[in-house]
């Protein structure tokens, strides 16, 4: 199979192809690297993290959709990443109250196993390699993939 994904299913096709590369013809990556992840030091991961803290400390309850907006553009300008963001989330009529279409809470606590990429630990680790016909793509404005990733 060609595998294709993007971020989060762009590492999973990494995974795939590196525990099961009789099984992967080729694969086509955008926006994710073959790499760990950190807050600290990757500017890209730390804006990823600061979106899912702004969410998590949204209140839900007796408000709207266009409170939550108000609220979100004090950490998050960009208004169509707020549209996207506005995309998992639905609203309970009845209660006047928002809910998350996704485990927000599930996001949050494992962001430190999402920025990981530790497939196989220990020695073997260095000389665990994919050689099928790999195409990576970066978008223009993405700090995901970076030239040091690809040496």
């Amino acid at each position: 199979a060609i595998l294709v994904g993007h971020s989060m299913g762009g590492k999973v096709a990494q995974t795939m192809a590196l525990l099961q590369p009789h099984r992967v013809e080729g694969l086509v990556v955008l926006d994710i690297a073959p790499v760990k992840y950190d807050r600290e030091r990757d500017g890209s991961w730390k804006a990823v993290s600061g979106i899912i803290d702004t969410l998590t400390g949204l209140p839900l309850e007796n408000t709207s959709k266009r409170e939550l907006d108000v609220l979100m553009r004090q950490s998050i300008e960009d208004a169509a990443l707020r549209a996207f963001v506005f995309t998992n989330l639905e609203e309970d009529r009845a209660t006047k109250s928002m809910r998350w279409k996704i485990n927000l809470d599930a996001i949050a606590q494992q962001m430190h196993v999402l920025a990981d990429f530790d497939i196989i630990s220990g020695s073997e680790e260095s000389q665990t390699q994919y050689h099928g016909d790999t195409f990576f793509i970066n978008g223009g404005a993405s700090r995901f993939i970076r030239s040091s990733h690809m040496e």
